[in-house]
């Protein structure tokens, strides 16, 4: 339960950060995102735990796909602070977050 609610709160903060106007209000928002992570692979590795046995690859699969969702939000602050944010970029976010999630629920069903 706790692993969702910050992934909520994780694409909440990155929805401010996507629409902030200021360099401070995404910086500060990068922070929080920063904190939402450690929370977010420090759960997620206590649930892989449990699904690790039964679903190795799904599991596997789904820890790929974290990083790189966590990665692509480290690029997107950044690319926030200089330059205009892509289109494709963002919906490329978007596609990671929606797969990490319904991986999620695939694997909370399964177990």
């Amino acid at each position: 339960m706790f692993h969702l609610v910050t992934s909520a709160l994780l694409l909440c903060s990155t929805l401010i950060i996507i629409f902030a106007k200021t360099n401070k209000k995404v910086k500060a928002f990068s922070m929080f995102n920063r904190f939402f992570y450690l929370i977010f692979l420090i759960t997620g590795l206590l649930l892989a735990r449990y699904t690790f046995a039964n679903h190795f690859i799904l599991t596997i699969f789904k820890i790929i796909l974290a990083f790189g969702l966590i990665i692509c939000l480290e690029i997107l602050a950044a690319s926030k602070t200089q330059t205009h944010l892509s289109k494709k970029f963002l919906f490329l976010i978007f596609i990671l977050f929606m797969l990490v999630c319904v991986t999620g629920f695939i694997l909370h069903n399964q177990f």
